[in-house]
C-alpha cells in the first residue's frame, strides 16, 4: 500500500517513453527520406550530366562532319568576300588581258580597289559599286546562315540537357523552320554569287579586258 504523499510515476514514465520514441522514429524517417531526396537528386544531376556528355559528344561528331561537308562553302565565303567566287575567275581568267589580271590580288581574286584606281567612266564606277554592295550582300547571308545554325545548336543542347532519357536526344539540332529558312538563304547566296560574277563580266567587258 503506498504512503500518503507518494505518486505512482510508473504511467507518466511509460507516456514520456512511447512520445519520445515517437519522436526518434519520426526523426529517423525524415532524415531517411531526406537522404533518399539528396540520393535521387544527385542521380538527376549525374544523368543530366551524362546526357550533356552524350550530346557534346555526338554535337562533335555531327559538327566535325558538317564542316566537312561544308568547306567549299567557307572557303567562298573567303572568295566572296575578296571579289569573284574562285570558279568564275579560274574561268574568266582565261579570256582577259593581261591588264585585267593586274586587277586580281595575289590570290587571284577581283580587287575592287585595284578597280578604283582605274580611271572608270561614270558608268563603270556604277558597275563597280553594285559590286561592292554584292559582296556585302554576301557576307551578310553568310552571317546569317551562320546566325540561324547556332541558334539551331543552342536551342538543341538546352533540348538535351532538359531530357532525361538519352534515346529521346534530337538527331538534329535544327527544325523544319530553321531547314527552311537555311535552304531559302543557300539559294539566296548561290543566286548573289552567280549575280556578282555576271556583273564582274559586264565590268572586265566594259573596261576592255576581256576576250
Amino acid at each position: 500500500m503506498e504512503e500518503e504523499g507518494d505518486v505512482d510515476l510508473s504511467a507518466f514514465r511509460e507516456e514520456a517513453a512511447k512520445e519520445r520514441a515517437a519522436r526518434e522514429q519520426a526523426m529517423l524517417k525524415d532524415l531517411e527520406r531526406r537522404k533518399a531526396a539528396k540520393k535521387k537528386r544527385m542521380q538527376l544531376e549525374a544523368q543530366r550530366e551524362a546526357v550533356a556528355k552524350a550530346y557534346a559528344s555526338k554535337a562533335e561528331e555531327r559538327m566535325k562532319k558538317q564542316k566537312e561537308l561544308e568547306a567549299a562553302d567557307k572557303e567562298r565565303i573567303h572568295q566572296v568576300t575578296w571579289g569573284m567566287g574562285e570558279d568564275a575567275v579560274e574561268t574568266n581568267t582565261e579570256e582577259l588581258h593581261d591588264d585585267a589580271k593586274k586587277l586580281l590580288d595575289a590570290n587571284g581574286k577581283l580587287d575592287l580597289d585595284k578597280v578604283r584606281e582605274l580611271q572608270l567612266t561614270q558608268k563603270q564606277d556604277a558597275m563597280v559599286q553594285k559590286l561592292e554592295q554584292k559582296q556585302r550582300k554576301i557576307a551578310n547571308l553568310f552571317k546569317e546562315k551562320q546566325r540561324q545554325e547556332d541558334q539551331a545548336a543552342h536551342r538543341a543542347q538546352k533540348k538535351a540537357q532538359a531530357n532525361l532519357d538519352i534515346d529521346e536526344l534530337p538527331d538534329s539540332g535544327m527544325g523544319s523552320q530553321n531547314m527552311e529558312r537555311l535552304a531559302k538563304l543557300e539559294e539566296k547566296i548561290q543566286k548573289s554569287e552567280e549575280d556578282f560574277a555576271a556583273q564582274a563580266d559586264t565590268l572586265f567587258v566594259s573596261l576592255g579586258m576581256k576576250r
